[in-house]
This record gives C-alpha cells, sequence and structure tokens, in this order.
C-alpha cells in the first residue's frame, strides 16, 4: 500500500527545479536519525534499470514516482522520462503516462546497426525494412531502396501512431 500524499509531504521535501528530494524533520523520528539524514539528499540511489530510488519505512519506491506524488498530489499510473535521462526527476522532464504512451517515447537500443529507431538493413534483398510496434504488434511498414526513404516512411509512421518526438534517439 502507498503511504498518503500527506505523509510523504510531511517526510520529504522535493524540489521541482533539481528533481531532488531531500528529507524533513518530522514529529515521530528518532534524534539519531534526526541528525544523521534530515536535509540530506533521498532515494539517490540506482536501481538494477536505472532508475533512482529509496526506502521510506523499509519499502522501496521509485524517486520519480515520489516526486510527482509529492509535485501534483497523487500517485501516477506511470511516469515518462521526457529526455530518457532516468536520473533527471524535475518536473519539467517528468509525464503522467499510459504504460502504451510510455512504450512510444523509448530511447535508440544500443546495438541499432542504423542508428534509427525501427530501420534495418535486409542483406538479402539489399533494401531498407521498415517496422514499427504498435501496441504489442510488430507492423513492417515494407521495404525501400534508400536508408533517406526509409527513415522519412519511419518517421511520418512515428507521427501517424502517436510516438513521442524523441522515441528513438
Amino acid at each position: 500500500m502507498k503511504p498518503s500524499i500527506e505523509y510523504l509531504r510531511e517526510r520529504i521535501e522535493y524540489n521541482p527545479d533539481t528533481g531532488k528530494l531531500y528529507w524533513k524533520a518530522h514529529a515521530t523520528m528518532e534524534p539519531k536519525w534526526s541528525g544523521r539524514y534530515v536535509g540530506k539528499e533521498a532515494f539517490k540511489n540506482e536501481q538494477s534499470a536505472g532508475y533512482l530510488q529509496g526506502m521510506l519505512d523499509y519499502r522501496k519506491y521509485l524517486a520519480h514516482r515520489i516526486a510527482w506524488a509529492i509535485y501534483y498530489g497523487e500517485w501516477p499510473d506511470e511516469v515518462d522520462h521526457i529526455n530518457h535521462d532516468k536520473h533527471d526527476n524535475r518536473i519539467a522532464n517528468l509525464r503522467s503516462v499510459t504504460r502504451d504512451e510510455n512504450g512510444r517515447n523509448t530511447p535508440r537500443h544500443r546495438d541499432s546497426t542504423s542508428d534509427v529507431t525501427g530501420v534495418t538493413y535486409n542483406r538479402r534483398d539489399k533494401k531498407w525494412q521498415v517496422h514499427i510496434t504498435y501496441k504489442g504488434a510488430l507492423k513492417n511498414i515494407r521495404q525501400f531502396k534508400t536508408f533517406e526513404e526509409a527513415v522519412r516512411r519511419r518517421r511520418a509512421a512515428n507521427f501517424l501512431y502517436g510516438f513521442h518526438e524523441n522515441h528513438g534517439l
């Protein structure tokens, strides 16, 4: 069960300009804890997926979700980092999205051979293949003779299917 927004605001301060979270003093804290943590940055540990996280009452929470909850006064279903930087929790870089929308703003894969998401070279046919995954289904758009035409068609598909302008960057 998630803590209430009021509880979060009692214990954590959020700076929307820097995206940082800090521990606040509160009535029920032990003096030993107070001197050690109050005013210090909270939720700064990196988890395996690269997001910042921390503990509150013996439970792990993601920093961007805590930031959103404190700033907007509600727990989000899903939060997207617009610029793909998982450490950038400034409110200007966060947006509440559905899982489907979040998938339409993903960075380019490290193993991309063309440096353009959804554009690959088909050696057998000697053409550029354009594909896009939308609502869990892979759609092969077509093959093109030139890389430039393939990129143009993929960008048009991004627009058609509502992908974020940062998708694949």
